[in-house]
């Protein structure tokens, strides 16, 4: 079976850190899988096993005929073409019907809560061969409001490849972070509030790139306005997150509305105490286990208080880290998620 991963660039995002994982795990696991970006290299790319085949289109423009016949020369002898994110697929269809591609199977992967969708997308996400969700409630909108068929719809939660070593602690004192690129959907604005009604010796980092402009100008504002220009921070370019996990004693994840959120996975791995908003698929599965870590609210001291209980208690501290590696070993085995990938596109190949 040749599968061909689909992405614009592998910029730092949940998504992109998926189609990486997904790249790795299926090559070691012996599929022929290669990947093909519309655009260019980008800061995820050094993740991707050297033996995969990335093949850079260098698109022009949506309608650059030359990147879509390039594109046609690269699919053509593949069986399924898996593409993430709905940009990607409206683009993929207009190459599709310009340039004549016919044989691969199209497979789109939904990352995202969004539940408004443009007839244009609509379409694409009908004449796809498979919908695979990582939201559980995805799926059912996919059936009630895309009108797909229960046959082509799937749920794939979201895992991670984690680094075979464990992660090396080397933080003192309360150093935050929070990792999430900056626009109103992860909703930095409010982890700012809550660092500057924390102790003076609270420090966020913010690890992401700059996907609103007009939402990191706010940012910065309000950082400036704050005074925390000595307690906040915004990191960009790392690609490789967990080497830098082992320098922080805490984070946390504001965003109101998610699908995993797959960065939350990577704290678990990490053994990295955290806090977050109750949204996403994984809360589902840590709710039980660890409900400690989860907000229901947006209320300051909530968060504030929760925090300072968390720091203050080391053994609190070693035991959620204990449950976290329950969680992770019972809800987000690789090869699990191998087979139900597997299972997905043969199901496909058979159609």
């Amino acid at each position: 079976m040749k599968i061909a991963l689909l992405n614009d660039k592998l910029d730092a995002g949940g998504a992109e850190k998926v189609l990486v994982n997904m790249a790795n795990m299926l090559h070691s696991n012996g599929i022929d899988v290669s990947v093909v970006l519309f655009l260019g290299a980008s800061v995820l790319d050094s993740l991707i096993n050297p033996a995969i085949p990335i093949h850079y289109l260098h698109r022009k423009g949506r309608f650059d005929v030359k990147a879509m016949f390039a594109l046609k020369r690269v699919v053509k002898d593949f069986e399924i073409v898996h593409v993430h994110s709905r940009y990607n697929l409206r683009y993929y269809f207009v190459a599709k019907t310009i340039a004549g591609i016919h044989k691969p199977k199209v497979v789109f992967h939904e990352h995202i809560p969004i539940l408004s969708v443009s007839y244009f997308t609509k379409l694409c996400l009908q004449k796809s061969d498979a919908y695979i969700a990582v939201m559980k409630s995805m799926t059912q909108w996919a059936k009630d409001t895309l009108q797909l068929k229960p046959a082509k719809v799937f749920y794939l939660p979201n895992i991670i490849n984690a680094p075979i070593d464990s992660i090396a602690r080397q933080a003192v004192g309360h150093k935050i972070i929070m990792v999430g690129n900056i626009w109103h959907f992860k909703n930095q604005l409010f982890a700012v509030d809550l660092i500057n009604a924390l102790p003076q010796d609270y420090t966020l980092d913010i690890y992401g790139s700059k996907n609103d402009k007009d939402y990191y100008g706010k940012l910065m504002d309000k950082i400036i306005e704050s005074g925390l220009q000595n307690r906040v921070k915004i990191v960009e370019g790392i690609s490789d997150i967990y080497a830098v996990l082992g320098n922080y004693n805490f984070a946390i994840h504001t965003s109101p509305h998610e699908t995993g959120p797959l960065v939350l996975l990577e704290y678990m791995h990490a053994g990295l105490p955290f806090l977050t908003f109750k949204t996403g698929d994984v809360i589902a599965n840590i709710e039980e286990k660890m409900p400690e870590v989860i907000v229901d609210s947006f209320d300051i001291n909530s968060w504030k208080n929760a925090i300072e209980q968390f720091m203050m208690d080391a053994n609190r501290r070693m035991m959620l880290r204990i449950k976290m590696n329950s969680i992770i070993e019972e809800k987000y085995a690789e090869k699990n998620y191998y087979q139900q990938l597997n299972q997905i596109y043969s199901i496909i190949n058979l159609n």
